[in-house]
């Protein structure tokens, strides 16, 4: 996988940007519970993020649910 700056809001949003350009990589992932990010995420081994949360538990989230899911995948046209 590239290198990839996810970020986080107040809101549990976490989403992917390129580095190079400050785009989305893809829609990102959102918490569906009544918690937000109580820091930044961090790099947690190759293919995962680790973010505290609010409520003191952590998130451990796969790279590619705020990547494009389907990289490496050939388009069908």
């Amino acid at each position: 996988m590239n290198k990839v700056l996810v970020i986080a809001d107040q809101s549990g949003r976490f989403v992917g940007l390129d580095p190079a350009t400050a785009r989305p990589l893809a829609a990102g992932y959102k918490l569906r519970a009544n918690v937000a990010p109580a820091a930044a995420p961090v790099a947690f081994g190759p293919d995962r993020i680790f973010a505290p949360l609010t409520d003191g538990t952590v998130l451990l989230l796969g790279t590619r649910s705020v990547c494009d899911p389907f990289e490496g995948f050939p388009l069908v046209r």
